[in-house]
């Protein structure tokens, strides 16, 4: 009996914990599109010139990296969101994302490795900065298009 009780009292701790901590699909689709947002922001911010610094482009690749960790981790999350009606409609659309975020992982290693250098070519950093925007762009927009292709 003592088994039972302590097994039941393991699996109701367990589902609780696991409901909280789940999101929705809509808290989902709101955190990948914010992280896509974050790292669109540190990377314009390199490639237009409003980060003037070698320490403000480190900071803000920093930044980048991070949101974009948030963002892998969120496409993630968003996949076991997804009803299984969906699932095959959007695909091609997740594995759209996922080779924009790898691309999007190619360009900001290339900024770091290009910041790491003593003196650094700020052409080169503006142009992975600005290469890695476009990557996250064009995840967000098939980010929206699966969107809207899940919505009912």
């Amino acid at each position: 009996m003592k088994k039972t009780s302590t097994l039941f009292t393991a699996m109701a701790f367990l589902a609780f914990t696991s409901t909280t901590v789940a999101q929705t699909k809509e808290e989902s689709h709101a955190a990948l599109t914010a992280h896509h947002n974050k790292v669109k922001e540190h990377a314009k911010a390199i490639s237009t010139g409003e980060s003037k610094s070698k320490e403000e482009h480190i900071k803000r690749a920093t930044e980048a990296a991070k949101s974009l960790e948030e963002a892998k981790t969120a496409h993630e999350n968003l996949k076991k969101t997804i009803p299984e009606k969906h699932k095959l409609l959007v695909k091609t659309h997740h594995e759209a994302i996922e080779k924009h975020h790898a691309d999007a992982t190619i360009h900001l290693n290339a900024l770091n490795e290009e910041l790491k250098k003593t003196s650094y070519d700020e052409t080169k950093v503006k142009e992975h900065a600005k290469k890695l925007h476009e990557s996250i762009d064009k995840a967000e927009k098939e980010h929206q298009a699966l969107k809207e292709k899940t919505k009912k």
